[in-house]
């Protein structure tokens, strides 16, 4: 009770000023300002993960530039060389974040919720958020073979039985190639490398070394030990890390003594028999002798659940159902026949990572943006009805009304007004597809989000540019600040014509209701972008009746598609095109 009658914002703005800092309450007034009036500043979701990113770049500043002798993922490599095209000056930088290397590939299977990622130079980072397993050739006579320092390296999917993320890479005197994959072994999800060297030298070791970081930056490693009976080492009293054959050596180090790259043919280290680092910078590293032109191969395998104790998991090599797991979810999907076949491997890998980021909810990606938005899901769940992947589409969407609130919102971020349309809209297309109708509890789900709609939207009587117009929202999160989003809108009336199809038969006057508020939401949108083009003298859609013309503009074309709200031909979708083509390409 004392908290709400504290005078918290005095308190802070004068401990502010008084130490020299700016008032936090005027900064964010003046923030505020750039917006339109809106329910949120901002979801609270995306608020977290900036949060968390900008908090692990702040780690980076203080353990990469002063250690750049390290062996540092690609994007580091990249981003700290200033002869580097990727260079990014960090003199002024609080934080130290991937801006220019934020390519990284999943592997996985059906059904996993658990997905293995790999960077573009083959390190790759087994669990979530995690450590990583990087390989490479190490030579004290000639030139290393270290991926992430190789200005050219091929990479590759291979979607056959599994899905294999392979990496290729070569210097004068050594090849190195690098699979990844990750499926079902007896039930238990692993994660399995294959790492196969060849070398010209008579000393080159093929090194298996586990790193504190992964492709956004450090990530905290602070105990590796051996396990018992096997090969291999047990990570952060978690996870356990196989090797498929006995190493000639096995080294640790820590923050303290250095990259335990640097103890490699140096014999520093060889009494260590495990890493306990505090600050979380522990690595280790096994080395396995290379014979001049002969090829080995070493498989590390990475159970991807937690295992406490050093006595290694038990992996078999799966079942015939399990290694089928692709073929037998694959087996509806639309065939493509082209004659180019970049084409066609473009579109089976689409299919591939539809089903890899859907294990029950659809996902918007493996790391970064492994969380769930109803933008992502309604958009791919919409490929995967209209290429035959039927039943995956249907299991996420049956979810839905559990993210249903009270008062009809679909809610996976508080804020953002495109959900419901979108929703309704791929129930509509579902039921299109599938010829059955909706039951009686997705019907009592349609009629509440469609009211929802309804009521959510501004007087058409203001004398505003957005009257009659869905209120300020963050929308789209890359749109910008609070606004008026056409894209809302749209979605509004796609949603309100869908509800009016769904419900036609069995209530045909809730029907109507929704098909005539449907129309009022389309003439208030096309009275809005009517005075937009008074007074810009352009036929160009901006995102929102505020603005004018920028980037953003491509979420109007969603009218076009896949809502089909306007002609083909319509003037609007062709000046809007241009000016994106002209200006924002």
């Amino acid at each position: 009770m004392l908290a709400k009658f504290f005078p918290w914002k005095f308190f802070l703005k004068r401990v502010s000023k008084a130490h020299g800092f700016i008032d936090p309450f005027a900064l964010l007034t003046r923030f505020n300002r750039f917006s339109q009036p809106a329910e949120m500043v901002a979801p609270t979701e995306l608020l977290r993960a900036g949060a968390v990113m900008h908090a692990r770049g702040l780690l980076n500043s203080q353990a990469i530039q002063h250690n750049l002798d390290w062996v540092w993922p690609y994007w580091v490599c990249r981003q700290f060389d200033p002869e580097s095209k990727s260079f990014v000056p960090r003199a002024f930088a609080i934080a130290h974040i991937n801006l220019t290397h934020r390519n990284w590939t999943a592997t996985g299977a059906p059904g996993m919720k658990k997905l293995p990622v790999v960077d573009p130079r083959g390190l790759v980072t087994p669990v979530f958020d995690g450590w990583s397993v990087d390989c490479w050739i190490c030579d004290p006579d000639m030139e290393n073979c270290i991926p992430a320092h190789l200005e050219t390296v091929k990479q590759e999917i291979r979607n056959s039985h599994s899905l294999q993320v392979v990496t290729s890479c070569s210097t004068e005197n050594h090849q190195l190639n690098l699979r990844a994959e990750a499926h079902a072994s007896g039930g238990l999800p692993v994660c399995i490398i294959h790492a196969r060297g060849q070398t010209g030298s008579s000393r080159a070791r093929l090194i298996v070394s586990l790193r504190p970081y992964n492709p956004e930056g450090i990530s905290l490693l602070e105990s590796i030990q051996p396990l018992n009976g096997v090969n291999g080492w047990l990570v952060n009293n978690k996870y356990q890390v196989q090797l498929s054959d006995t190493p000639e050596q096995m080294r640790y180090s820590t923050y303290r003594q250095g990259d335990v790259f640097h103890r490699i043919f140096s014999g520093e280290g060889d009494r260590m028999r495990k890493a306990q680092c505090d600050i979380g910078m522990a690595t280790a590293a096994a080395e396995f002798r290379l014979e001049k032109d002969r090829e080995r191969e070493i498989s590390v395998t990475i159970p991807l659940q937690h295992r406490k104790e050093t006595t290694p998991v038990s992996i078999d090599s799966g079942s015939s159902g399990e290694r089928d797991v692709w073929r037998q979810s694959m087996n509806t999907v639309c065939r493509f026949s082209v004659p180019d076949e970049h084409y066609g491997f473009l579109y089976k890998n689409a299919l591939h990572t539809m089903l890899l980021h859907a294990p029950d909810d659809i996902l918007a990606g493996p790391y970064t943006y492994n969380r769930f938005w109803f933008r992502d899901a309604v958009l791919v769940a919409h490929a995967m009805l209209v290429s035959g992947l039927h039943g995956t589409a249907q299991t996420a969407i049956n979810r839905f009304p559990g993210r249903q609130n009270a008062l009809g919102y679909f809610v996976s971020q508080e804020g953002e007004w495109d959900a419901n349309g979108q929703v309704l809209w791929i129930y509509d297309l579902t039921a299109r597809i599938s010829g059955e109708a909706p039951g009686t509890k997705s019907l009592r789900n349609i009629i509440r989000a469609a009211d929802w709609i309804c009521r959510k939207r501004i007087s058409e009587n203001k004398d505003t540019p957005h009257a009659g117009l869905l209120p300020a929202g963050f929308s789209a999160e890359h749109f910008g600040p609070n606004d008026y989003y056409y894209w809302d809108d749209f979605w509004g009336i796609a949603g309100l014509r869908s509800a009016a199809r769904l419900l036609e038969s069995s209530d045909p006057a809730r029907a109507r209701k929704y098909a005539q508020a449907a129309r009022e939401l389309f003439e208030a949108t096309g009275r809005s972008l009517a005075a937009v083009a008074r007074r810009t003298d352009s036929s160009v859609m901006p995102v929102s009746p505020n603005r004018r013309p920028d980037s953003a503009a491509v979420g109007s074309l969603a009218a076009s598609y896949p809502l089909q709200l306007f002609a083909p031909r319509d003037s609007r979708l062709y000046e809007t095109a241009e000016f994106l083509f002209d200006n924002c390409t």
